[in-house]
């Protein structure tokens, strides 16, 4: 999974938790009062309930926070296994990829908030766990990695030979690559949309949150 699958799924999927563990469901006439529709249509009632959806997760996280976290272990990994210790660690899935890397974020967010306040530690490592589930770490194959280091130091290697063109002919070519780019793509045209249309979008870029 790449840049738009992880960012924009990760964004749909805590927006649909928060939406539904908030009621947003079943209180459908406050949901849609927040996002203050122009009329009572059908089609602008779905839209707005989108909007409101965005909204309530907006007022409670940085979703700047969450969008990196999303994307923090190949932003963390795939330089080291591709570029700078290709020789020795040769795969982008090595130290962001392990359960140990979140877990200690997660307890750096937890000590954070109760010194500060302050959630932004958490929000990033809810990113990066939301960002080991989607590529399936608990499979075979990479379990050793989720695990590390009770497997041993050593991480699983790939071959990386020409991985930017094994890369894009991957995104062209197999549905498991490009449909989750699709759906996040999707996702994030939806989310560009309820900023601009409540112009919110540079309260977003600023603060990260839509209040």
């Amino acid at each position: 999974m790449l840049v738009f699958g992880h960012a924009g799924i990760t964004l749909g999927a805590v927006t649909l938790i928060n939406g539904l563990v908030t009621g947003v469901v079943s209180k459908r006439g406050e949901a849609y009062r927040l996002s203050e529709p122009d009329n009572n249509t059908h089609g602008k009632s779905f839209l707005a309930g989108l909007s409101s959806w965005f909204t309530r997760l907006g007022k409670r996280l940085d979703l700047r926070i969450l969008l990196v976290g999303s994307l923090l272990p190949d932003i963390i990994d795939k330089p080291l296994g591709h570029i700078f210790f290709r020789e020795y660690l040769s795969g982008g899935r090595t130290f962001a990829h392990t359960l140990l890397f979140t877990v200690l974020i997660a307890l750096g967010g937890l000590f954070l908030r109760y010194r500060t306040g302050k959630t932004w530690l958490l929000v990033l490592s809810l990113g990066s766990f939301v960002h080991l589930i989607l590529d399936e770490m608990w499979l075979s194959e990479w379990r050793t990695t989720l695990l590390w280091p009770f497997y041993g130091l050593e991480f699983p290697k790939a071959d990386i030979t020409d991985w930017p063109g094994n890369l894009w002919n991957a995104l062209l070519h197999e549905p498991a690559v490009y449909i989750p780019e699709i759906i996040g793509g999707v996702v994030i045209i939806i989310f560009l949309w309820v900023l601009i249309r409540n112009s919110r979008l540079m309260n977003f870029l600023k603060h990260g949150h839509l209040n």
